[in-house]
């Protein structure tokens, strides 16, 4: 099933709530999120992007990085740790089409969260896919890459 991609002025602009535990029907829209992403031809998802007030995001950056690592779906994600090197590139998002805007982020990023079968897991990223995560993190707390675009 494809879902929804919210746009522009129809994204929430708060924080989305945290999972309590990832049942089978979150699994289910997890899996939708990403089939929608990529056949949208995206990168990442984040819940609130399709409407829905939880924290949860999906990311597949492996046919960039070539890295099986650089996929996943996260449930209520938390950076615990960020590098000391921040670096400005060029971003884009499914909820604005043909947008593009430099936005500065931490090039290595530590993040902790449930995956798709309820574990915590604690995992380091860096390039694209600590990029992605941040983006999407974001997303989960009412921001856009506009609030964070580079002037």
């Amino acid at each position: 099933m494809i879902l929804k991609i919210l746009k522009d002025k129809d994204l929430p602009k708060f924080a989305s709530k945290e999972v309590e535990s990832v049942t089978p029907e979150l699994r289910t829209l997890a899996a939708f999120m990403m089939g929608t992403m990529q056949i949208e031809k995206g990168v990442g998802l984040a819940a609130p992007q399709i409407g829905e007030n939880i924290r949860l995001l999906v990311f597949d950056c492996v046919n960039i990085t070539m890295n099986a690592m650089d996929s996943a779906f996260m449930f209520n994600p938390v950076i615990v740790d960020k590098g000391e090197e921040l670096t400005v590139a060029q971003e884009g998002c499914l909820s604005f089409p043909k947008k593009f805007v430099d936005v500065k982020r931490y090039k290595t990023i530590k993040v902790k969260y449930l995956d798709i079968a309820g574990r915590w897991m604690v995992r380091s990223y860096s390039g694209i896919a600590a990029r992605v995560i941040q983006h999407e993190i974001d997303h989960l707390d009412g921001i856009t890459m506009f609030d964070k675009e580079e002037k």
